[in-house]
C-alpha cells in the first residue's frame, strides 16, 4: 500500500469547508414582510438588506411605522424586472 500525505486531505478539508461556509451564509435572510402599516413603501435588495435587517430596523424605529420588505440574499434575488412581476 503506498502512503498517503497528509497534506493533500488537509487541502481538501479546508476546500469543503470554505465551499460550505459561503454557501450557508448565502442562504440567510431575514423575514420577508408582506402586511405593514404602510402596504404603499416597498423595500427590495439583496443581501445588504437582507443578512442582518438593521437598515429595516431603522427606518422602523424612526418612521414609527413598518414598510413591506422582500429583500433577499444575493443567491436567492432574481432579476430586478422579474422582481417587478410578482
Amino acid at each position: 500500500m503506498k502512503g498517503t500525505k497528509p497534506g493533500k486531505y488537509v487541502k481538501r478539508l479546508i476546500i469543503v469547508a470554505a465551499l460550505l461556509i459561503a454557501t450557508g451564509c448565502s442562504l440567510l435572510s431575514v423575514p420577508i414582510i408582506t402586511n405593514a402599516s404602510r402596504n404603499d413603501v416597498v423595500n427590495l435588495g439583496d443581501s445588504i438588506y437582507a443578512l442582518s435587517g438593521k437598515i429595516q430596523d431603522y427606518l422602523h424605529s424612526w418612521s414609527g411605522q413598518t414598510f413591506r420588505r422582500y429583500a433577499l440574499s444575493g443567491s436567492f434575488v432574481s432579476h430586478v424586472s422579474d422582481q417587478y412581476d410578482d
